[in-house]
């Protein structure tokens, strides 16, 4: 998953273009259902059926898109007493089409989606900046060089996320972006002649 303070322009652009028709969707979906109190049940017309499967093919893409802004999308519910229960963490995106059994309003949904469009809105002066910043792109490339041992190892099937998040993942982390830096710079250098005086320079 890229954060969104990592996204050039077009990235930033792409992901508010797909919140705000994710938003305008939930919207019509809602405004297109009728919710039976007796039976604690949505019914659906035809419009809202054909939207709730719009919804489907987007929502996990919707879900990383929002989590990479940084905007935590759950909310904690409480059984009534009379039904009793356990408080739960609730996911408002991946159970969309649940809320009513949470008694968990649509705008809740809405609220985070909003906060998440804001997120890249105030940061697309930004990406702009970074699009046309070499820096930036020499990033990139260190991240990919990087994150490419375990992006193999979880097509192996194995999962990394423990081994990422640890003391000595990280430090297996760092040593990859320093190896990395140098050399590119040594790559760079060598054709320019510079090779030599950097390490003079940093040889003493």
């Amino acid at each position: 998953m890229v954060s969104f303070n990592k996204r050039t322009i077009w990235g930033n652009i792409h992901c508010q273009n797909q919140l705000i028709e994710f938003r305008n969707n939930v919207v019509d979906y809602f405004n297109n259902c009728r919710f039976d109190e007796w039976n604690n049940e949505i019914h659906e017309d035809e419009k809202a059926m054909t939207l709730r499967s719009n919804l489907n093919q987007n929502l996990l893409n919707i879900q990383e898109i929002v989590h990479c802004a940084d905007v935590a999308t759950h909310l904690i519910y409480t059984p009534p007493a009379m039904i009793g229960g356990y408080r739960q963490n609730i996911d408002v995106i991946s159970n969309i089409f649940n809320l009513h059994q949470y008694s968990i309003e649509p705008k809740h949904l809405l609220d985070f989606v909003d906060r998440a469009i804001g997120v890249y809105r105030n940061d697309q002066k930004k990406s702009l900046v970074r699009t046309f910043n070499p820096i930036f792109w020499i990033g990139v490339l260190l991240d990919l060089i990087v994150s490419a041992p375990f992006k193999l190892l979880r097509k192996a099937g194995i999962n990394t996320k423990e081994i990422e998040e640890s003391y000595i993942g990280k430090i297996a982390k760092f040593i990859l972006y320093v190896v990395s830096l140098i050399a590119g710079v040594i790559s760079i250098a060598q054709p320019l002649g510079w090779l030599d005086y950097l390490i003079k320079s940093f040889g003493g």
